[in-house]
């Protein structure tokens, strides 16, 4: 999309004058990072940390998972192409009859108005729901069963929880996890595989299945906004949330399930103070479903409709309604609002394998991140791929083409839409001196000062966006490229979501390898400082490629 039509559809807010920067005030991977923002103590300029904890209300700790025989006990978590469709279809999207429409058009803009009452399993063939058993893996059984109400219908199918358990890169199996972790497999195209590729309880998960489809956009939607959770499942499929399920709930006796008891269709309204412990999947509403029906009354109709994973013989085939008024429901609220076949990309650039877990900036709402790749062939950088740590983000997104080597006179990049030449790249001597810290980042922030305008827009939720451009960049096989952002998140004094080395969940940190990547921060796009020498982490920013070969084939039809 060009700059001038997203320029219609978004706004960037005003920015005071920029400040000169400051010197980076640098700490020891064994202090203790505060949680939250810069202490009044420190330097305000120093890029502060921000472990994920609190994200949003659902905390990014490992706990257990309520499963269908101990509901309670265990530590609450923390935390393609489309066929044709109604207008009342959830996935009925005004983009599609207005493609002039930006990518991220958000439809809480336009007058839609939701009905009363609501049923996904009226409007799509919905999969049997899930059984869990005696595991801590509601939030991977939640995550997928999501995914599944947002994939075409020719294309929905069981996908594997197994898979998203055991490769998820976290190491924590069969004892809890949350959405966080579900999002960075699924963010890093782990997954989603098939069900029947990776069956549920064997005890095995092979390793090199190819997902079925890739997750590029997940909104984290506000706290208990009921209208935006309503208007994500009428939009684009089941939402993800979680409840608290106290010890008895939903069955015929106390305690665990016993021979001959059953589970009930007893709806939920539990208006307590103990944190989640159980992961669903929200599929509808009824504005009028009869406060009579709960056992704790509330004091008003209403309710959502829920899928759980506890089987078919779980309420009403493994649906129960919970209430407006109970304390957990919509606390968080997770929408996987873009998915796109698996081979819409070509590749994926990454170095952020467990995703968002903490934060980086100056003390201010704005800030600078870049991460530099190296083409594998001759390509087309086609899109990146980075969150939004709160709503209501702006950001703009370039694109720099590296000289041939670190230190070298020139830079041979091409221009910004011009498709390379396909000449092989002149050889050049190497001195075989590597270059210090300082000549480094001095040909970074050169090259970076190079950079061209891709794409800009404000992002109205958190979560991840994939942001894509029409006028590429290219670059050439073995050719060192950068993605730069300039994000503005109201409200918050570290607005770079980064990956850590370590995190709250432990874990065997299999996939967490710092010292790999290239990634970079500023306070004014002008000086900048290795995330990872100067942070201990990575920055979250991804890159989308597509062959210059594959777009050729499909310009000629083939």
């Amino acid at each position: 999309m060009s700059g001038d039509l997203r320029k219609r559809w978004t706004k960037r807010p005003a920015r005071g004058a920029e400040e000169e920067p400051r010197t980076l005030e640098t700490r020891s991977a064994k202090e203790p990072r505060t949680l939250g923002i810069s202490g009044a103590g420190e330097n305000p300029w120093t890029p502060g940390i921000f472990r994920a904890a609190a994200l949003l209300a659902a905390v990014f700790l490992l706990s257990g998972c309520a499963s269908k025989n101990a509901p309670s006990g265990a530590e609450p978590p923390r935390g393609g192409s489309q066929e044709e469709i109604s207008e009342h279809s959830p996935r009925y999207d005004l983009r599609e009859e207005v493609p002039e429409l930006p990518s991220h058009y958000d439809p809480r803009e336009e007058s839609l108005k939701l009905p009363s009452r609501y049923d996904l399993r009226e409007e799509i063939s919905m999969l049997p729901a899930a059984d869990q058993g005696d595991l801590g893996t509601c939030w991977a059984f939640a995550s997928l069963a999501a995914v599944e109400t947002s994939m075409a219908e020719e294309d929905r199918a069981r996908l594997s929880a197994d898979h998203m358990i055991w490769q998820n890169g976290f190491g924590t199996g069969t004892d809890g996890g949350d959405y966080g972790m579900a999002m960075a497999y699924l963010l890093a195209w782990k997954g989603p595989v098939l069900e029947e590729q990776d069956p549920y309880g064997d005890g095995m998960s092979p390793e090199g299945l190819e997902p079925v489809c890739h997750v590029q956009e997940i909104r984290i939607l506000p706290e208990k906004d009921y209208e935006a959770i309503k208007r994500a499942v009428y939009e684009y499929g089941g939402v993800e949330s979680a409840v608290y399920i106290p010890a008895d709930f939903g069955k015929t006796g106390a305690g665990e399930l016993e021979a001959g008891e059953f589970w009930t269709g007893e709806a939920l309204c539990y208006q307590g103070t103990q944190e989640a412990n159980h992961d669903i999947v929200i599929v509808g509403w009824d504005d009028h479903y009869p406060m009579e029906n709960f056992s704790a009354k509330p004091e008003a109709d209403g309710a959502f409709l829920c899928l759980n994973s506890w089987g078919s013989g779980f309420g009403e085939d493994g649906y129960f309604y919970v209430s407006y008024e109970d304390s957990q429901i919509g606390v968080y609220g997770i929408s996987y609002s873009g998915l796109e076949d698996a081979d819409h990309y070509s590749r994926i650039y990454q170095t952020d394998l467990r995703g968002w877990t903490g934060q980086m900036g100056y003390g201010s709402s704005s800030a600078w991140f870049a991460n530099v790749y190296t083409a594998q062939e001759t390509e087309r950088i086609a899109a990146c791929g980075f969150y939004a740590t709160v709503p209501d983000t702006s950001y703009r997104v370039y694109g720099a083409v590296l000289p041939e080597e670190p230190g070298g006179a020139e830079s041979s990049a091409q221009p910004t839409g011009e498709e390379p030449s396909g000449e092989k790249l002149p050889e050049k001597e190497l001195s075989g001196k590597e270059p210090s810290g300082a000549e480094k980042r001095s040909d970074i922030e050169s090259a970076f000062a190079e950079r061209n305008l891709l794409a800009e827009g404000t992002l109205s939720y958190a979560g991840f966006y994939t942001i894509s451009w029409e006028d590429g960049l290219f670059a050439e096989e073995g050719r060192r490229f950068a993605l730069l952002v300039e994000i503005d998140s109201p409200g918050t004094a570290q607005p770079v979501a980064v990956e850590y080395g370590e995190d709250s969940r432990g874990g065997n940190r299999r996939d967490v390898d710092i010292p790999d990547g290239e990634g970079y921060i500023s306070f004014d796009g002008k000086s900048w400082q290795s995330a990872e020498e100067n942070g201990g982490s990575r920055v979250c920013l991804k890159a989308y490629s597509r062959s210059i070969e594959k777009e050729s084939r499909e310009s000629n039809g083939a």
